[in-house]
């Protein structure tokens, strides 16, 4: 008899607690208070043209400025 009484205890000790946990924790099914503007961001704002790919002259470097043959391999024998 006494261990049916201490699992009865334990059977209503565990459902108040699980009563008690749900009734003060938020309701995971309620609908959100905070609404959130879909639109507030303009995705188009951002000119995609606004830099110039084409501003930097490829050519202005000359591959050609330096001479090759400027240093004599043969000046030191």
């Amino acid at each position: 008899m006494n261990v049916k009484y201490l699992g009865a205890v334990a059977i209503a000790a565990t459902l108040a607690v699980g009563t008690v946990s749900c009734a003060g924790g938020a309701d995971p099914c309620a609908a959100p208070t905070e609404q959130v503007d879909p639109c507030a961001a303009d995705p188009c704002a951002a000119d995609p043209c606004a830099a110039d790919p084409c501003a930097a002259d490829p050519c202005a470097a000359d591959p050609c400025a330096a001479d090759p043959c400027a240093a004599d391999p043969c000046a030191g024998s």
